[in-house]
């Protein structure tokens, strides 16, 4: 029989790879996806949930790890996940810009962590089971360097290129980018490994079948339950890492959050500047320097003294065959260190350097895992249970051991039907995993789709549906003039930019209040611009309150107009009501705007009078790029209506006269508070050409209301206002402020 020849390499060309792959995906699920669904905008509480879901994959994969005992080989096992892990975060690029893209994420990541956890048991298997005691004190410090060279390029270098390219290409792009560069790494690592890895086989037996595994872990488990003491110690280590579990979830989320939210408000490089410095280049040095340290300090084999059996090297039993000669065909020759006729494999991982008793006493039970044995306690060679021990088929042999002839009573057959029936359980567990790992993602989706996470009216961040008064702002524009106003924290717009025609003024002559000519007693807000048809000559108006409004609803009563008051028609006007944050940057991450936008002589490419409702992640002025979920209503609106939208749970419902329009979710989600403005401007390029007559287009506001963190159904919104007015409440402000208070700037 030949010999693989990836045996015979040095373990340097694969142990950095083996356990680089055994980093990226861990990193990928644990900490990049995190800051990837902030800069996407998904709700704190929601991501949190689900991550930690996620994160279970690795707690709990000791309960799947005996059955991979029924591959054929661990290599085979190590890179079908590799590469199933690749696949995985390739798809979580692909969902980017997807408008299930929360679904599509979890469900993929839940395929990435899945195959990452089980990754870990078939590397380490893989590293112990191809190298001796020696070689494995001499790589563990590789092992270790390399896991954290993951750690480093994820933490530091693929945050800071994150973020950079976010201010380029915008988040969404940028986050593609970044799992596309993962899922590339991990399959070109899963092909290098191919080739690389050694082919460690798994031990063959005949009792090896997927019942027989599930007995024995049942009764490990019930064992290690029955041990004195175990739930204070399970608890104990559950508290002990709470507080690192804490600060691992919330720490993230402490550095992104904005300032005004109690934040530091870092963007994504400035997290990858800090994770990926000193603290993760110390991790990579200290384990280069533990490789040296130990294989400094591996002590030489004596193998006259030695009091210890070593972990037995195997050979297949067609190799054992050629060497058995005159012996029956039900004889298996053994090689094997006994020590008072006790075989105990050294199980503990300290190098053999425990005596037998120590050894039996620390395991409570033999290197097979047969009967617990206490510390007086043998096994006689001659005993009945000796078989038991050995896995018939396959030869064990140590350096400088005399072999042993063992007749293994009943075994005719059992090797050859042991190696018949190892590919196909191989190639039927390949099966069974891939297909639990498919399941579980589209169980998942599923509970997704329809989980309390996405429901209308829930939030973890105290959004309810029918609560106490959190604050409410509410204001019937029954001010006397201006100034009384402005005294309501009210800002007319003076600044020239964005949105709008270039150079065109903003100023007090645009907003006025005036008396309702249907309804004697009620008072208006008109917003008025007009245009000649030059940058010069045309007026837009805007009005804006404080920055101080987040979740709940909105409602305003507004009369839109499809002609114009003055002039021939024919101008791209918005005629608008919105909640927005201030854009510091292009494809800024904490962007936030909710607005309406009526259109009615069409514009942006489309002739079509439409009503828009749209949510917006960010955008980039210079050049335009603009990520924002529209619905587009194509209709004229003429006259009065109720515009309302509801903003809680991580979703966004748009409503008008009471009948729901849409609704958003995911990334285009609020990421920080947003001031409360109304707005009537023309759309650069869209001035009639070659119209020089005045025209001007005018936007009517009877009321405008907000329920802070209350998700209230359009009648409820109804009711409340109807009980203001006939309270004679003309305007009520207990929506709290900031703290430290936003600056409302008045000039988006």
């Amino acid at each position: 029989m030949q010999a693989d020849p990836a045996s015979r390499r040095s373990p340097i060309t694969w142990v950095p790879t083996l356990y680089l792959a055994q980093g990226l995906p861990f990193f990928a699920v644990n900490l990049i996806a995190q800051q990837m669904l902030i800069s996407m905008n998904v709700p704190n509480d929601q991501m949190t949930r689900w991550l930690g879901i996620l994160s279970l994959a690795w707690g709990i994969k000791w309960v799947w790890s005996p059955f991979l005992e029924l591959a054929p080989s661990k290599k085979s096992v190590v890179i079908f996940f590799q590469l199933t892990g690749g696949v995985g975060l390739g798809l979580v690029a692909l969902a980017m810009h997807l408008p299930t893209f929360f679904i599509v994420c979890i469900a993929a990541l839940l395929l990435v962590s899945l195959a990452s956890a089980t990754h870990d048991i078939a590397s380490d298997g893989l590293y112990i089971a191809s190298l001796d005691n020696k070689q494995q004190a001499e790589y563990a410090g590789w092992q270790g360097a390399f896991f954290n060279v993951a750690r480093f390029a994820s933490a530091g270098g693929l945050l800071i290129l994150a973020g950079s390219l976010e201010k380029s290409i915008g988040v969404p792009n940028a986050w593609m980018v970044i799992f596309l560069v993962l899922a590339a790494a991990m399959i070109v690592i899963g092909l290098y490994n191919a080739w690389a890895l050694p082919g460690a086989r798994n031990v063959a037996a005949a009792d090896q079948s997927f019942g027989h595994i599930s007995r024995t872990l049942w009764h490990v488990i019930q064992d290690f339950l029955k041990k004195p003491g175990i739930w204070m110690a399970i608890v104990f280590i559950i508290l002990f890492r709470a507080s690192e579990g804490q600060i691992q979830t919330i720490g993230p989320i402490f550095l992104r959050a904005a300032r005004e939210l109690g934040g530091l408000g870092l963007s994504t490089d400035q997290v990858g500047w800090a994770y990926g410095t000193g603290q993760h280049r110390r991790w990579l040095f200290r384990g280069l320097a533990r490789a040296q340290a130990r294989d400094a300090h591996a002590h030489p084999r004596d193998e006259s003294a030695e009091r210890r059996l070593r972990v037995p090297q195997h050979r297949d039993a067609d190799e054992l065959r050629g060497h058995r000669r005159g012996l029956e065909r039900r004889d298996v020759r053994i090689r094997l260190r006994l020590r008072r006729c006790d075989p105990l494999p050294d199980a503990s991982g300290l190098g053999g350097q425990l005596s037998d008793g120590t050894l039996r006493h620390r395991l409570g039970c033999d290197g097979a895992w047969h009967e617990p044995l206490s510390h007086h306690q043998r096994r006689h060679s001659s005993g009945a249970r000796l078989p038991a021990l050995l896995h018939v088929g396959f030869a064990l042999r140590s350096a400088g051991a005399d072999p042993v002839a063992l007749r293994a009573a009943g075994a005719q057959g059992a090797i050859a039907g042991s190696a018949r029936g190892r590919a196909g359980a191989g190639l039927m567990l390949g099966r069974l995993i891939l297909a639990v790992s498919l399941v579980a993602a589209v169980v998942l989706a599923v509970l997704l789709s329809g989980c309390a996470p996405m429901a209308p009216s829930a939030s973890g961040l105290g959004i309810a549906a029918k609560s106490a008064d959190q604050g409410v702002f509410f204001d019937d524009f029954s001010h006397g003039d201006i100034a009384a106003l402005t005294r309501s924290g009210w800002i007319v717009r003076d600044k020239q930019g964005h949105p709008g025609i270039e150079g065109a003024a903003w100023g007090p002559n645009t907003i006025a209040l005036i008396d309702d000519p249907q309804q004697p007693g009620n008072r208006l807000l008109r917003l008025t611009a007009r245009t000649d048809g030059t940058s010069q000559g045309t007026a837009q108006a805007q009005l804006c309150h404080a920055r101080k409004y987040y979740e709940g609803t909105y409602a305003a009563r507004i009369r839109f107009n499809d002609k114009p008051t003055v002039g021939p028609d024919g101008d791209v006007i918005v005629q608008t009501f919105y909640v927005v944050s201030p854009l510091r940057f292009d494809f800024d991450p904490e962007y936030s705007e909710l607005d309406w936008e009526y259109l009615p002589n069409g514009g942006w490419g489309d002739p079509k009078t439409r009503l828009y409702g749209v949510t917006w992640q960010t955008v980039s002025l210079h050049p335009w790029k603009a990520y924002n979920q529209p619905h587009q209503a194509f209709r004229s609106v003429d006259g009065w209506h109720v515009l309302m939208m509801q903003v809680g749970g991580g979703k966004t419902r748009f409503y008008l006269d009471g009948a729901q329009l849409d609704e958003h979710g995911g990334r285009n989600y609020p990421a920080s508070p947003m001031s409360l403005n109304f707005n009537l401007w023309f759309s650069p390029g869209g001035l009639v050409p070659d119209a020089k007559e005045p025209r001007s287009y005018q936007q009517d506001v009877d009321w405008v209301f907000h329920a802070r963190n209350r998700l209230l159904s359009p009648a409820e919104v109804d009711a409340e206002v109807r009980g203001l007015r006939d309270a004679r409440t003309s305007f009520k402000d207990s929506v709290p402020a900031m703290n430290p208070p936003l600056a409302s700037t008045c000039d988006f």
